[in-house]
């Protein structure tokens, strides 16, 4: 990726929530309720996952979203 579409997907996904789960179900069963309420399907549903760091006990997920009311909607399900 060059630094024209570094600079383009910044912008896009800018809305970003970054949360630690202790075990590998929590992360399935919030990647299964966005899909489940958005879509699956990146370059369309309007969220994505980025996984910072994995170590065997926890797992800090980096969930990125193009709309602020969607970012706050999952802040508020899952925090």
């Amino acid at each position: 990726m060059n630094s024209r579409q570094r600079r383009k997907d910044t912008r896009a996904w800018k809305y970003c929530i970054t949360m630690t789960n202790k075990t590998y179900n929590e992360y399935c069963d919030m990647w299964n309720w966005l899909r489940q309420r958005y879509g699956g399907k990146v370059h369309w549903c309007g969220w994505r996952d980025r996984v910072e760091e994995t170590n065997y006990f926890y797992y800090n997920i980096e969930w990125q979203f193009l709309k602020q009311k969607d970012a706050v909607e999952f802040a508020l399900r899952w925090a």
